[in-house]
């Protein structure tokens, strides 16, 4: 269970600069396809869908490039809602990931921000993306490549909500 402040957290409206250019944490990481926009979308926590596909769910394994082809139609979020809330409020998203944890009953979740796709300039054909890895340390933001297999610990970030606004 959460705690009353926290709870009351997921249902506030955050401004979040959605088209803004991503958090690189190192100068070869290089951002797909990416072309700033003064996009702003009015997120709200609860409105965060954490999701699996269908052989994910059978408990298959998913390869990174196949998950991100699949998930191209659903309002998947940007690795902006990860710099938004990390580190400052990144109870916020901690908050998420301990619900789903509890609801699904198993630890160890990734949550995958599909909607930015990084690369490094000496390796343009390997694909990364923000990642939020809730596990006994707390959670901890990462780089997660493509290239590998994803199960059923590894989450989607869909937004359910409205509140995207273009300049």
């Amino acid at each position: 269970m959460l705690p009353m402040s926290v709870e009351a957290d997921l249902l506030k409206a955050y401004p979040i600069k959605y088209g803004a250019p991503p958090y690189r944490p190192y100068e070869s990481l290089l951002v797909k396809d990416y072309e700033e926009k003064s996009e702003l979308l009015l997120f709200v926590p609860s409105k965060l869908a954490l999701h699996l596909t269908r052989s994910q769910q059978k408990g298959k394994t998913v390869k990174g490039h196949k998950l991100l082809s699949k998930m191209q139609c659903k309002p998947v979020l940007r690795a902006t809602v990860v710099d938004h809330f990390f580190p400052a409020a990144q109870h916020v998203l901690r908050a998420c990931l301990q619900k789903k944890q509890e609801e699904v009953g198993y630890g160890g979740i990734v949550l995958l921000f599909l909607g930015t796709v990084f690369y490094y300039n000496n390796a343009p054909e390997r694909f990364y993306v923000s990642g939020l890895t809730l596990g006994e340390a707390g959670l901890e933001r990462e780089l997660i490549c493509l290239d590998k297999e994803f199960d059923r610990r590894h989450f989607i970030a869909v937004y359910e909500g409205d509140g995207l606004a273009v300049d």
